[in-house]
């Protein structure tokens, strides 16, 4: 089955709106993230992690499985990656939310995600799922911080 276009580009609106409006609620909510970039049409939105030049923080809007996830994406460093996981007890407390471990072995990267089950669609959840994605990404983002030298 293919997408025509027009569906496509329907779909890709829906992702630049939700995205508009995450960037537009973000400095209402005191986040300590910033949420700074410019949004596009695609499923994800990713953000520096300050003071890091190995992983990045990206929210994702999947309309397929309606679900939002938010994960810490390590560039190339298995070490790093291994590091973290002996220390996952340190996620599984601070984060408020289950942690998946993606070591995508014959990748350039890893993953540390979580994701919430959710109706992408519904416009009015959609401060909730902000809400959520922010809380999330801060906790990982704090943990990872305090976990990556230890």
């Amino acid at each position: 089955m293919t997408i025509s276009d027009s569906e496509l580009s329907k779909v890709n609106l829906k992702h630049l709106e939700f995205w508009q409006n995450f960037k537009d609620d973000a400095p209402q909510t005191n986040t300590t993230l910033n949420i700074n970039r410019r949004p596009r049409a695609q499923h994800w939105f990713d953000i520096t992690i300050p003071r890091d030049k190995k992983s990045y923080l990206a929210f994702i809007r999947d309309s397929q499985k309606n679900e939002i996830r938010v994960h810490i994406y390590i560039k190339n460093d298995q070490k790093l990656y291994r590091h973290l996981e002996k220390n996952k007890n340190q996620f599984i407390e601070k984060v408020e939310s289950e942690v998946d471990w993606l070591p995508l072995e014959n990748k350039m990267a890893s993953k540390i995600e979580c994701k919430k089950i959710v109706d992408v669609d519904n416009i009015s959840k959609q401060k909730e799922h902000f809400d959520w994605l922010l809380k999330v990404g801060e906790q990982l983002v704090g943990v990872y911080n305090e976990t990556k030298n230890l």
